[in-house]
């Protein structure tokens, strides 16, 4: 359970600037949001050593984003083809706990890793 709720809210945090430069790689933000991305990336990548699944959200991460962190491809970057909502539907699992969830007191560390690694185990090319 090391580390779970840094490596929880970091993630979604981490995700709004994801979906932007998804979604508008030709705003004048770009710059900001890559840099928003790259500082957390090697904080997911530290806290890997403490719980695993940081890594894996590390791969998410690295894998919505792929040439839209190249600062080469200023300009030159397509929106992607699909709806904000499109990325944000399969990460509802890890943004809103289910109802039961929240309310057990004390949760237990293996039920929080449970709803990480269902969404996790979801995505194409990180099995």
């Amino acid at each position: 359970m090391a580390c779970w709720y840094g490596l929880y809210f970091l993630f979604q945090a981490i995700l709004i600037p994801v979906i932007c430069l998804r979604n508008d790689p030709q705003s004048p933000l770009v710059v900001s949001w890559r840099d928003q991305i790259s500082k957390a990336m090697p904080v997911l990548e530290s806290m890997g050593q403490l719980n695993p699944t940081a890594l894996r959200c590390l791969g998410v991460i690295r894998s919505l984003c792929g040439t839209y962190l190249d600062p080469s491809m200023d300009g030159w970057g397509r929106p992607t083809e699909e709806s904000p909502q499109t990325p944000l539907a399969s990460l509802y699992p890890l943004m809103w706990p289910t109802l039961e969830m929240a309310q057990l007191d004390g949760v237990d560390s293996i039920l929080q890793e449970s709803t990480i690694m269902d969404f996790m185990n979801q995505l194409p090319g990180l099995e």
